[in-house]
């Protein structure tokens, strides 16, 4: 190869690095751009006493740890004035934090009526993240007896859901075969049995309810 083609090999080659460098600077100038862009949007939506948009993404966080702790804790949601009184803040403060959580899907709620917990009308709090699958075999076992049953059923339907009157014809099935705890209950106490076992998974959000005219329905919640 003549010394000519090695020159022209080289400035072709570095054409080619030179037009890739002019690529990454326009990749970078943009990603620029993006970053600026969010941090005017961050600034916009931050202003709290500090002003300041890190310190608080901080109590942010900071709240919703408080939600998650208080989960583990108390195996259900929690209400706004119950976090007001667990972060020492005011209640618009904690309105507020709540109003950004559920916007950036960090957080969701159940009403109490839903759950069988007072106030009823109130709403409950939980982490969107969930650490706890149905299943799971640990979390299973670890249901209280009444409870296992209607998660079986619902798990081996799953990923369909299955509606109410369908697991309601399961526990009397176990009722008729004499099984326990449902052997002496009377049908209207297996229904109550049902119900409390239901309310049960949804505080502790390891099953969703859907509603419809044919009636209710429950699937497992997504992990």
């Amino acid at each position: 190869m003549s010394e000519k083609q090695n020159d022209l090999d080289v400035i072709s080659a570095l054409d080619g690095v030179n037009k890739q460098l002019m690529e990454i600077q326009r990749t970078l100038v943009q990603f620029a751009n993006r970053i600026e862009n969010l941090e005017r949007a961050v600034n916009s939506a931050s202003q709290q006493e500090s002003g300041d948009p890190l310190i608080y993404s901080r109590v942010l966080m900071a709240t919703l740890n408080a939600i998650k702790t208080f989960e583990n804790e108390h195996g259900r949601g929690i209400t706004a004035k119950e976090l007001a009184v667990v972060r020492n803040v005011e209640l618009p403060t904690i309105y507020d934090h709540l109003s950004k959580l559920e916007d950036a899907g960090l957080v969701f709620w159940q009403r109490g009526t839903e759950l069988g917990l007072q106030p009823y009308n109130a709403k409950f709090y939980s982490t969107s993240k969930r650490e706890r699958s149905l299943s799971d075999p640990k979390t299973l076992a670890s249901l209280p007896t009444h409870v296992r049953p209607v998660a079986k059923a619902i798990i081996r339907a799953s990923p369909k859901s299955i509606d109410r009157k369908k697991l309601l014809k399961k526990l009397l099935t176990l009722r008729a075969r004499g099984e326990q705890p449902w052997a002496d209950l009377t049908e209207s106490a297996v229904e109550q049995m049902l119900d409390d076992a239901l309310k049960y998974l949804l505080r502790a959000v390891l099953i969703k309810r859907k509603r419809s005219l044919k009636g209710e329905s429950f699937s497992l919640s997504k992990k």
